[in-house]
């Protein structure tokens, strides 16, 4: 717990002296006291950190920690949908559509995960009858959510998503 407690009493110095934090009602310290951690050198602020479990006390609000945490596991989930839509060739249009994806973000998400020039072509279209094939899966999977039905087809007919969403969006834009 010592080792914890240094830590935060780190951030917090760090905190007051490089960002100039104003001293707050949350943080307990008053003008006079900031004044003197801002003024600490290194040394000073290593033996504040030394000794923080004898100053410092904190506590977890854990209702609002399991929601944070919540929300950082449903961010994931999203990520890793739209890494599965971008290796599998979705479009900046299609992204921008389904996740509100800005084409900076489609391009650096590509470049991340090594895709950077793949797919990067004049746009495919598929035949007639892939395109009705297509057509038809989208029209059996209609109770399906949106994002869910664009995979769907990619897996039962193995075409990439740019190819599924020209199919799909010619309809659809009619």
């Amino acid at each position: 717990m010592d080792n914890l407690h240094s830590i935060i009493a780190i951030s917090v110095i760090h905190a007051l002296i490089d960002v100039k934090l104003e001293p707050n009602d949350s943080l307990g310290i008053d003008q006079a006291l900031a004044a003197k951690i801002m003024g600490l050198d290194l040394i000073g602020q290593h033996y504040l950190a030394k000794y923080a479990s004898q100053y410092l006390s904190f506590t977890i609000d854990e209702k609002k920690l399991e929601e944070l945490l919540d929300r950082a596991l449903k961010n994931r989930e999203e990520h890793d949908i739209e890494d599965r839509y971008l290796s599998l060739h979705a479009t900046s249009k299609m992204m921008r559509h389904l996740f509100g994806m800005h084409t900076t973000d489609f391009c650096a998400r590509r470049r991340l995960l090594g895709l950077d020039g793949q797919g990067q072509h004049r746009p495919t279209y598929c035949d007639e009858e892939t395109e009705v094939s297509i057509w038809n899966l989208w029209a059996s999977t209609a109770e399906m959510e949106e994002r869910d039905r664009y995979l769907e087809i990619a897996e039962q007919t193995g075409l990439p998503l740019n190819i599924i969403w020209r199919a799909i969006i010619r309809y659809i834009d009619k």
